[in-house]
């Protein structure tokens, strides 16, 4: 955060990250803008590093827009106007701190693989989660994937009994020893309407772990074939804590 600016402005802050070589995403908060020309200089440095931005800006509502500009003194205070300007230099706005972190953690994986688009494969443990995952992705401006023919028949035999259809349920504990979620997760990324998947997994430290339960064995075989895949694979568990 570069506050209100009075003397170091979050253009500075990028021009120096973009040279950085331990940084990998940068996380702004931002109150205000007064050099819109600088600012996006900056970010154009970061993206030919290769480093993505996301942003938060406070002050969004008309009550939070007062406190801010009566901090920082910007003239430019209506929040579509920001929306507006962090698409047209690439960056992605963020609500609040969670999405933020939430958000560098995809960036900052190493190596990185960029998007080809904005159409994704959903691999999810539960028909509730990938539904709830193809209304966040919709309501925010991407798309699922229409799978080939070929995919989909590729899915019936890893995942029996599902319709071979994005998004993908792998079900979960019972009935574990006839599913293959690997070679499913294979064949979502060998689609070539697929940009990237996100796969959703329990996975969160408080899971009981049971001898029959092939969670951990799930995230062990994305984490695997992450190493190799050329499409960015984000794993996503329903709670951190």
């Amino acid at each position: 955060s570069s506050g209100n600016e009075t003397s170091i402005t979050a253009a500075d802050y990028l021009n120096c990250l973009a040279d950085d070589e331990a940084t990998y995403a940068v996380g702004l908060v931002i109150e205000g803008i007064k050099d819109a020309g600088a600012f996006a200089a900056a970010i154009g440095r970061m993206h030919e590093a290769g480093k993505p931005v996301v942003a938060l800006k406070v002050g969004r509502t008309p009550q939070g827009s007062r406190a801010a500009q009566a901090h920082t003194g910007v003239l430019i205070s209506n929040y579509d106007g920001y929306q507006a300007f962090f698409r047209r230099v690439g960056v992605p706005a963020v609500h609040d701190y969670d999405d933020m972190v939430a958000s560098l953690q995809a960036f900052s994986a190493r190596p990185a693989r960029k998007c080809r688009g904005t159409t994704i494969g959903v691999l999810a443990i539960s028909g509730g989660q990938s539904a709830l995952a193809c209304d966040l992705a919709i309501e925010n401006g991407l798309e699922l994937a229409d799978f080939t023919d070929e995919t989909a028949s590729r899915m019936r035999s890893a995942l029996p009994d599902i319709d071979g259809q994005n998004p993908v349920d792998i079900g979960a504990t019972v009935g574990a020893e006839r599913r293959n979620p690997g070679d499913a997760l294979d064949a979502m990324l060998a689609d070539p309407g697929v940009d990237s998947v996100l796969v959703i997994q329990d996975a969160h430290e408080r899971l009981a772990i049971w001898p029959e339960h092939t969670y951990m064995d799930h995230v062990r075989t994305v984490a695997e074939t992450s190493r190799t895949a050329t499409k960015p694979i984000v794993l996503a568990s329903r709670d951190r804590k």
